[in-house]
């Protein structure tokens, strides 16, 4: 797996990221005027922020989160180390972490807080760089503030230099209306496992987001990923690694969280490489080239191994799917997309082991059932599917069966970079797919599975490395996916590119959806940077840096996000929850016959961990119902809780009531959490309060999914 594979852990790692922007077109990444061919007209920036000496941004996405809890997101990412000069690349730059906000869309946002990724070792030449997202959430018991999370990685180029692991940094809130800081709270290395036996003496690079999450049901997160060093891991909240699971190949998928037996505590799932050569640990078989998805379950009696031997931690697999054709370099999405009550897990490929050799066997999209890991549905792709896949209900359509959504599968694939100027133009086309609950392709153009995207300009042989989001970006009620291509962000209704967000540099990570400023509206905002190489990027006074943008939407701030970022959610968990059913009449605490105040506590959940929200009642049930917040405290975490009194005696027209006639008051209880990326269930509680003249009451209540 050595000569492709390290080209494509070159471009991963941005050593030739530059030269693929433009592969093939022969157009230089110079901002220089281009005659717009598109069906569309470019959308310029709102704002523009440069980022002097910041690194550069390449495959980090950006995430939102409420890190003060002012109710202004704070937008978070980091940068690579690597600086490019007219004499060569070199790895001397500043690795940085990023937090921006922007409380007035009529200004430019501001960074509030950065600072350098250190050295993990005394004899490193630098610090590494961030790739994968970085988690933000909750680790410590008790502790409100969260926790910035990242993988740091070393470029192919400066492996044996520069240390790979994970990092956690611990928000520390400001005084005085200041901001605040952050201070490192603990580093984990990898081993140094390399492809081949090689060993630099430094331990492998962490490429992908970790997973937060409370994965043994302790009430307690934990932080998941995997490693170029072969190894699954499973640490603690200190850092302290509990489990670890020998792959025998690089990971670069992300993991996500979901409860895929349903008793109520969280699995793992993500996606590996394995390569020919090897001895499978788990089979004791030789392994042949493609990848896998597994499943953990650390619930229960959980012992971490002894690590005596390669095969320690296979007591925590619950499921292990493949070998398939191609790698897993896809990160895996969950959710019941058929509407049954149960999950389904779906994930890309990756460009590792060619595809014309192979015809096209590992250009697909990949449905298992989530219990089972049992693959339900391939669907064929024109290219690789490098991209995690975003779910929604953009069809409008249920399960006639339970009544529940069924979903759709929103993924991008573009065209091998290590092949773009060797196959025809016909395959060369960057591509958007919408996939249904069966696998059938439901977007087709030119007599072919999905949508081409393109540039501002009209291009589309660009390799796609951001994953799609999801959001009704124009406030018209029909959602759609944004994807990052060239130096925009494609914007995709009903099959049809509608628009390009355009910047001035190349975009390569996912963007968020969010009310920044809370006027009420949503905005845009992407990072990028000039990639470039040493004799194609002039001026150079302007690479070697980050670049913010954001574009102010007319949409309200109410308008469908159901994928607003990379991953769904900044603490990595890219899960949808299970689908409710229709509203129905179902009665909650209250008995019928009750008088007086009554009041009932309704606790809710979230996929994010604990979070603040605010509350919106129905205007019919003001004068009677009053509704306030709570924080539940469950094993010394808090959770998010209401609490609904009910007053009959304040019901407006009870003079009007005869015996035997009722009174009907309808409402909704809307909650809406603080972190706009997080999700509460339920999201909105319906009432019907039915009052007689006796004031006997009975509320009904139902829940209404956040799909």
């Amino acid at each position: 797996m050595m000569g492709r594979r390290q080209l494509l852990r070159g471009i991963a790692g941005g050593a030739v990221l530059g030269t693929l922007a433009r592969a093939g077109a022969g157009i230089p990444l110079l901002p220089v005027f281009r005659t717009p061919t598109a069906a569309f007209t470019p959308t310029f920036y709102s704002h523009a922020l440069s980022l002097d000496g910041s690194g550069i941004v390449e495959t980090c996405s950006p995430v939102l989160f409420d890190l003060d809890g002012d109710g202004y997101p704070e937008i978070i990412f980091g940068t690579t180390n690597r600086v490019v000069t007219p004499s060569g690349v070199s790895y001397s730059g500043k690795a940085r972490v990023y937090v921006v906000r922007q409380k007035d869309r009529t200004k430019p946002p501001e960074v509030v807080a950065s600072f350098d990724v250190p050295k993990l070792r005394s004899d490193d030449t630098n610090g590494g760089a961030i790739q994968g997202p970085i988690a933000v959430g909750l680790l410590q018991p008790g502790d409100p503030t969260p926790y910035l999370v990242f993988g740091v990685a070393a470029d192919v180029g400066e492996q044996q230099t520069t240390s790979g692991g994970v990092l956690a940094y611990r928000y520390r809130p400001g005084s005085g209306g200041a901001f605040g800081s952050f201070d490192l709270a603990w580093r984990f290395e990898t081993q140094d496992i390399r492809e081949g036996g090689a060993r630099f003496g430094r331990p492998a690079p962490v490429v992908s987001m970790p997973l937060i999450a409370d994965l043994n049901g302790d009430g307690r997160n934990e932080v998941f990923f995997g490693s170029w060093d072969h190894y699954f891991y499973l640490l603690d909240a200190q850092g302290r690694q509990l489990w670890r699971f020998f792959n025998r190949d690089t990971i670069w998928s992300s993991a996500t969280a979901v409860d895929v037996d349903g008793d109520g505590i969280l699995e793992a799932v993500c996606g590996s490489d394995i390569s020919a050569g090897g001895i499978d640990p788990l089979t004791g078989q030789p392994t042949s080239n493609g990848g896998y998805v597994y499943c953990f379950k650390f619930a229960g009696q959980f012992q971490p191994p002894r690590f005596a031997n390669p095969n320690d931690g296979r007591e925590q697999l619950l499921w292990r799917a493949g070998p398939f054709p191609e790698a897993i370099y896809s990160s895996p999405a969950a959710a019941d997309l058929d509407g049954d009550g149960q999950y389904e897990i779906v994930v890309g490929t990756g460009p590792s082991f060619g595809r014309s050799q192979r015809q096209f066997l590992g250009n697909f999209v990949l449905c298992l059932d989530a219990r089972t890991g049992q693959e339900k549905w391939r669907a064929l792709t024109n290219a690789h599917g490098w991209t995690s896949p975003a779910i929604a209900n953009l069809l409008n359509e249920t399960n006639p069966a339970t009544g529940k959504p069924r979903l759709q599968v929103v993924i991008a694939s573009s065209m091998d970079p290590g092949q773009i100027a060797s196959t025809s133009q016909l395959d060369n086309d960057s591509r958007l797919f919408l996939i249904d609950h069966q696998g059938n392709h439901r977007w087709s153009q030119g007599g072919r599975p999905g949508v081409r995207v393109t540039d501002y300009d009209g291009q589309s042989n660009f390799f796609i490395y951001g994953s799609p989001i999801l959001a009704d970006y124009d406030g018209d009620g029909t959602v759609e996916a944004l994807i990052p291509i060239g130096w925009s962000i494609a914007v995709v209704r009903n099959g049809v590119q509608v628009a390009a967000l355009r910047s001035d540099f190349t975009l390569a990570s996912s963007p968020v959806v969010a009310d920044l400023d809370n006027d009420g509206k949503l905005e845009v905002v992407a990072v990028g940077s000039r990639l470039c190489t040493p004799i194609n990027c002039v001026p150079f006074s302007l690479s070697n840096r980050a670049w913010l943008y954001s574009w102010n939407l007319n949409a309200p701030a109410t308008a469908r996000r159901p994928w607003p970022m990379v991953r769904r959610s900044a603490s990595g968990m890219a899960t949808l929850p299970l689908g409710a059913a229709p509203p129905a009449r179902t009665p909650l605490a209250l008995p019928p016959g009750s008088t007086g105040p009554q009041s009932f506590d309704l606790s809710l959940s979230s996929l994010d961990g604990p979070i603040g929200f605010s509350l919106e009642l129905g205007s019919t049930l003001t004068t009677f119902v009053t509704a306030t917040t709570l924080r539940e405290q469950v094993d010394a975490i808090p959770r998010p809780a209401v609490r609904l009194t009910v007053d009959p005696s304040q019901a407006p027209n009870q003079d009007q009531l005869q015996q035997g006639q009722t009174l009907t008051f309808g409402g909704t209880l809307t909650f809406r959490p603080t972190n706009p990326s997080a999700t509460l269930i339920p999201s909105r509680l319906e009432l019907v309060i039915t009052l007689n003249a006796r004031q006997q009451f009975v509320p009904f209540g139902s829940v209404r999914s956040s799909l």
